[in-house]
């Protein structure tokens, strides 16, 4: 499985890395959740799409049942999700997913520069 997680600090990163399935990335959302060490009040979730591979697989219907899948965990994310993706067709994809999380309760916005994504998640103002 080429999607896994760590835990710095409040910021729970997921990584994408390689070749790997939409239940991958289900598994280790699902992992980092239940992960004892995972703090309850004020965790930031980061989801680091640079180093896939498969993205250029995916179809729409991926896009848009992962998109659904980490809405329906809105509460647990605390209501925000950052994506970090490289410019081009993985920033766009992600935009794509980003659009349809926005339609639920799960405020989700893309960046092409790490700093940026992690001064959002931490942001009071993010709405």
């Amino acid at each position: 499985m080429s999607v896994t997680y760590t835990l710095e600090e409040d910021l729970v990163w997921l990584h994408h890395d390689d070749d790997y399935s939409t239940d991958d990335v289900r598994q280790a959302l699902v992992a980092a959740l239940a992960d004892v060490n995972l703090p309850q009040d004020r965790r930031k979730f980061l989801m680091d799409v640079t180093q896939s591979r498969s993205l250029a697989e995916r179809s729409a219907d991926d896009v848009k049942s992962m998109a659904a899948f980490f809405a329906s965990h809105a509460d647990a994310l605390h209501g925000r999700l950052a994506i970090l993706a490289t410019e081009g067709l993985y920033y766009g994809m992600m935009r794509m997913a980003a659009s349809y999380a926005e339609c639920t309760n799960l405020a989700t916005k893309v960046f092409s520069d790490c700093d940026a994504a992690v001064a959002w998640l931490h942001s009071e103002d993010w709405r």
